[in-house]
């Protein structure tokens, strides 16, 4: 079930690739070339620039930005008059310049990953399966697995769990199960649920 009536069109003239279960506001701009897993949602008035991949079980809240567009820092200035400029019509294109807008063009978000109110995400980074970004939070690099990170720019206050749950977690790779095969298990007891997980990968696996 989608956000939205026209769902399939949007996402085939944008290039988007979508997994099950996949829901995205009627508010939010996904543009081309970006993949999002099963069971993941986006809410409201987000950015989703060109060239992100979405992992599985995500959330992403209201107003986040992923990959804004940059500027040049090191030019004479900063406005896209430099650049931008075959709409102005009085610049030579001979003398047109370059500037990438996205120097590290893609953003990698891996599976379980929550994303808060408001958050910005910068070109170039990797959120590992699991993390969490706190409301508000300007993420300017990487952020490993099941970490939880807040601030500008964000840092690392904890995470989510002891390093023996995470590794455990981490090559469980609950995130290919479907919610069907999920049902029983006992989200809110992490023990117990990595124990009935394994359980359910092994019937897999026998049958």
């Amino acid at each position: 079930m989608n956000y939205f009536d026209n769902f399939e069109e949007y996402v085939k003239s944008r290039n988007i690739t979508v997994g099950k279960n996949v829901r995205i506001h009627p508010t939010t701009d996904v543009q081309t070339n970006v993949t999002i897993g099963d069971n993941s949602y986006i809410q409201e008035h987000a950015f989703i620039r060109q060239n992100t991949h979405i992992g599985k079980y995500c959330a992403i809240a209201a107003r986040t930005w992923i990959a804004p567009s940059q500027h040049p820092t090191d030019w004479l200035s900063i406005n896209t008059f430099q650049y931008n400029y075959p709409e102005l019509g009085f610049f030579d294109p001979n003398k047109k310049k370059n500037f990438s807008t996205n120097k590290q063009v893609d953003v990698v978000i891996g599976n379980d990953v929550w994303i808060g109110l408001n958050v910005i995400i910068q070109p170039g980074v990797n959120i590992g399966d699991g993390a969490i970004i706190g409301s508000g939070a300007v993420v300017t690099r990487d952020i490993p697995p099941y970490a939880i990170a807040v601030g500008v720019p964000a840092k690392i206050i904890r995470y989510r769990f002891n390093d023996l749950i995470i590794k455990e977690l981490l090559a469980l790779k609950w995130w290919d199960l479907s919610i069907e095969e999920l049902e029983n298990v006992d989200f809110d007891d992490i023990d117990s649920a990595i124990k009935q997980i394994k359980l359910i990968k092994a019937n897999k696996r026998s049958n």
